[in-house]
């Protein structure tokens, strides 16, 4: 998993760029984790809990959930989550599908669970610096 994290002098926000077929992590963790050590603590519990026990735990944000299971991590839109399949409904415009171009890397990506334990360490002491 290939991914950078970015200070915007600009807006003063923290951004996180993924690989394309990791996208969603940098979303989620703009988005949902932020700066927020509470809901960092919350997530490294989960990962801590499904490392020992193997139970998979869902947590659900303003617009993605993550669901930790014993090796890997899932983190997805909400809209995914609630319909059960792509929100386009397995519909590809034309041009899109003849670039090769997979809405599904937009909606849902994956990773091995000690990633994402580094990815979010990372995080949180790039966005504290």
């Amino acid at each position: 998993m290939e991914y950078e994290y970015i200070y915007d002098a600009t807006t003063g926000a923290v951004r996180a760029k993924f690989s394309l077929e990791h996208q969603v992590i940098g979303a989620w963790l703009e988005v949902e984790l932020a700066n927020d050590q509470a809901k960092l603590t919350r997530v490294l519990n989960a990962i801590e809990q499904a490392d020992k026990s193997g139970q998979e735990q869902t947590i659900a944000g303003q617009e993605y959930a993550i669901t930790v299971y014993r090796d890997e991590v899932v983190i997805q839109t909400n809209a995914s989550v609630e319909d059960g399949q792509s929100t386009l409904n397995g519909m590809m415009p034309e041009h899109l599908a003849a670039d090769g171009f997979d809405y599904d890397n937009t909606e849902q990506a994956s990773c091995g669970l000690e990633d994402f334990r580094e990815c979010l360490l990372t995080w949180s002491r790039f966005h504290n610096h």
